[in-house]
């Protein structure tokens, strides 16, 4: 278990830093690493904190979410369906356009 609570310490040196810097990818390498622990409530934040993080592709996403499922088993259900309708509506509004489009108009 030491592997991962050096991941721990150095993303959160790395969270104390400039926040502008704050590559996507942290809270992803932080989930995982909460997740070797065994620690569900910690790895749950930070998976409902990417909900916000719009520089978080959808298939890193998906993953985060398989990988939460797969570890907290059948009592992250819960948590892995709120966050994944969370990312689904709120990423889907983000993505629409506001007219749409006749392909078939004429100028």
């Amino acid at each position: 278990m030491g592997e991962f609570e050096s991941v721990i310490k150095c993303v959160k040196v790395l969270r104390e830093g400039d926040n502008e810097d704050r590559h996507p990818s942290l809270p992803v390498v932080a989930l995982k690493a909460w997740l070797g622990l065994r620690r569900f409530a910690e790895a749950e934040k930070e998976l409902r904190g990417m909900v916000v993080n719009k520089g978080i592709p959808e298939s890193v996403w998906v993953s985060s979410v398989e990988a939460y499922f797969q570890a907290a088993g059948t009592a992250g259900a819960e948590t892995a369906k709120e966050v994944f309708l969370g990312l689904f509506i709120s990423r889907s509004h983000r993505h629409q356009d506001p007219e749409p489009v006749d392909r078939f108009q004429r100028c």
